[in-house]
C-alpha cells in the first residue's frame, strides 16, 4: 500500500515505512508538503518484497511493529547489499526499546509519537529535503520552559513556522505540554508565549543531530496568530538577507 499525494514532483525521494496504518497515516501527514513518497508495508515479507523490486531512498522500521521480529528486518536490511548505503532509521517508544537495535549496529532513531519537526529533521540530514514553511533559521535567544511542575531555562538555537530547538543540560518531560517564553527580535522586541510538545530530545546517549549541543525540538501546538505571522515574517526576512 502507497501513501503519496495525488501530484509528486518529477523529482522526489521514496520513504519506505515498515510500520502499521496507523503510523503510515501519521508518516504520511507529515510528510505532505515534501517531495517524498511513502511507502507502506505492513509486514516483513512485504517490505522484502518491496525492496527487491526497487530501492528505497529512506527507510523507517517501527520497533513496535505487531507480531513482526523488527530487529531481525534490520538485520536482513543492512546484510543486503543494495541497501547497505540506504539511511535506515527505528522508531522508538523507550530507550528498552533501542537496545537489541543497537546490537545490530543501528546508529539512528526517532522517538514516537512522532513529531513533524524531528522527522524533517531527518529528511533534512539524509535525503537535503525541507517542506516549504519549514524553513528552519539560526536563533539565539535566552528561553524560560515551564512544564506542569516546574521552570526550566536554555537557550535557542534555530527556528521554524512549526518549532524551535531549544539548548539545555535540563531533561524535560516528554509527551507532556510544555510553555516557552522569549523575545523575538525586532525593532521594537516581541514576547512570544507558545506552547508545545518535546517533539525530540538530543543527547549524548541518544544524539539525532550531531550540529546540534544537548537540548530539544519543540512542535509548536499552541500559538497565537500575531506571534505565529511574527515568527513567519521573522523567518522570511532571515533567510532573504
Amino acid at each position: 500500500m502507497s501513501h503519496e499525494k495525488a501530484c509528486l514532483p518529477e523529482k522526489y525521494s521514496v520513504l519506505l515505512l515498515i510500520a502499521d496504518q496507523l503510523c503510515g497515516e501519521t508518516v504520511a501527514a507529515h510528510c505532505k508538503d515534501a517531495p517524498v513518497k511513502v511507502v507502506l508495508a505492513l509486514t516483513a515479507a512485504d517490505a522484502l518484497a518491496i525492496v527487491a523490486g526497487s530501492r528505497p531512498d529512506m527507510i523507517l522500521i517501527d520497533a513496535d511493529l505487531s507480531g513482526e521480529d523488527p530487529v531481525g528486518l534490520y538485520a536482513a536490511c543492512k546484510a543486503d547489499g543494495e541497501l547497505r548505503d540506504v539511511p535506515l532509521i527505528v522508531l522508538v517508544s523507550s530507550t528498552e526499546d533501542r537496545a537489541a537495535f543497537l546490537q545490530n549496529g543501528c546508529q539512528d532513531f526517532l522517538n514516537k509519537p512522532l513529531g513533524h519537526h524531528a522527522l524533517h529533521e531527518k529528511l533534512h540530514q539524509y535525503l537535503a529535503l525541507h517542506a516549504p514553511g519549514d524553513v528552519r533559521v539560526p536563533y539565539h535567544t535566552p528561553v524560560i520552559i515551564n512544564d506542569k511542575n516546574d521552570k526550566y531555562f536554555g537557550l535557542s538555537k534555530d527556528m521554524s513556522e512549526h518549532g524551535i530547538f531549544v539548548a539545555t543540560y535540563d531533561r524535560i518531560p516528554e509527551k507532556e505540554e510544555i510553555r516557552l517564553s522569549f523575545a523575538l527580535a525586532r525593532e521594537e522586541p516581541l514576547p512570544i508565549e507558545v506552547k508545545g510538545r518535546v517533539a525530540w530530545i538530543n543527547s549524548k546517549q541518544s544524539p539525532v543531530s550531531s550540529n546540534l549541543p544537548e537540548g530539544f525540538g519543540m512542535e509548536f501546538t499552541g500559538i497565537s496568530t500575531e506571534e505565529h505571522a511574527a515568527i513567519k515574517d521573522f523567518i522570511a526576512d532571515t533567510t532573504t538577507k
